[in-house]
């Protein structure tokens, strides 16, 4: 990002984030994601950003912003991520399934939503989002294999076999 672009509000974020945390300083990122389109895009390589360097919870203030003005997927989807690196998977699949609300295809979005199911056990909603994935994109090995895995924990040893 060249500095000379960038909003005042970003340069703000950029600078607190320098310096610690984000948590005690929700109202500015509030504000910036209200303003102009383009800074929602360097929010979102902002959280990329943090989420790439550990920095989690910096990572979920920005998209959880985000996710409240605008209407990416890779925002719920990237949010979801974060939920589930915590092991909070209720919570990423509701990240999941709002993004998949925007865009019922997104390959990513599927994958993880099924691992996210069979991780707490709801084999048969995996199942049907794989049966999904699989039928838009036979090619999308991952789907395969968590339609193994789910079919697996559900006994269907027919459908695992053939997945």
């Amino acid at each position: 990002m060249n500095p000379e672009q960038l909003s005042p509000a970003i340069l703000q974020i950029i600078e607190i984030l320098k310096n610690g945390s984000l948590d005690d300083n929700f109202d500015l990122v509030k504000i910036s994601t209200t303003e102009e389109l383009d800074d929602k895009a360097k929010i979102f390589e902002l959280a990329i950003a943090c989420a790439k360097n550990s920095r989690l919870k910096d990572a979920k203030i920005l998209l959880k912003q985000l996710c409240r003005y605008g209407k990416d997927p890779l925002y719920f989807y990237n949010l979801g991520l974060i939920h589930s690196l915590e092991g909070k998977q209720n919570q990423a699949i509701e990240s999941y399934e709002a993004a998949l609300a925007i865009d019922k295809n997104h390959r990513h979005t599927l994958i993880n939503l099924s691992s996210s199911l069979i991780d707490i056990g709801r084999y048969e909603d995996a199942l049907t989002i794989t049966n999904n994935a699989t039928e838009l994109n036979p090619n999308m090995i991952e789907a395969w294999i968590n339609k193994a895995i789910a079919s697996g924990n559900l006994k269907k040893l027919d459908v695992s076999v053939h997945a």
